[in-house]
This record gives C-alpha cells, structure tokens and sequence, in this order.
C-alpha cells in the first residue's frame, strides 16, 4: 500500500471519528497491536481541542488520579486515552466521573 493511499485512509478515518464524537462523548477505537490506532488518535487532536494521554507513562496516568479535577480542567475538549492496557484502575473511577456531568469526559480512546 502506497504512502498515499495510507494518508487518505487515514483521513476519512478520522472524518468518521469526529462525526461520531458529534453526539457522543465517547469513541473507542479497538485494533490489534500496531494497526495505526494512536496514530489515528493523534490526526483527531490535530483537528480539534483536544489532550492526548497516554497511559503508557506515569505522569499521564497520574493526571488521572483524581479524575474530576483533570476533567473539569479539560471540560472544553477532548481526551483521548491511548494505551489503556496499561491501566485498569483508572478506568473505572473516569467512566464514573465523566457520566456525572464534569463535561465532554471522552473523545476517542485508543488501546
């Protein structure tokens, strides 16, 4: 597949997300390793307002510690959670924080 085929794949790919993401306040993005998902993620933040973590890195994931704080800080943009693998506690504790009326909690999450 040539380089540019691959660029407008990614495009339309990300033209799908933001539409999803119109009414939602999340979009999960599920792949198998290596298959472009932060990739993907990362044309979406540079289309919109948006902050990218990724949970890979102790300092993304401490951002999270107090999920209410970090998502009322971000309440006018999205936050795209990539490598969500890497923790489970965290999940829980932004899932009920971001149902609770904090804001927009979720753009699109990559893992």
């Amino acid at each position: 597949m040539n380089d540019l085929w691959v660029l407008i794949e990614l495009e339309a790919e990300a033209t799908r997300i933001e539409k999803l993401l119109a009414p939602s306040p999340a979009v999960v993005i599920l792949g198998s390793r290596q298959v472009g998902k932060t990739t993907l993620a990362d044309a979406v933040v540079e289309r919109r307002r948006s902050t990218y973590l990724g949970l890979e890195s102790d300092p993304d994931r401490a951002n999270l510690a107090e999920p209410k704080v970090y998502l009322a800080e971000h309440r006018h943009e999205h936050l795209i959670l990539g490598q969500i693998h890497h923790t489970r506690s965290c999940c829980g504790r932004f899932a009920a924080s971001s149902t609770r009326g904090v804001g927009r909690a979720a753009g699109a999450v990559a893992s």
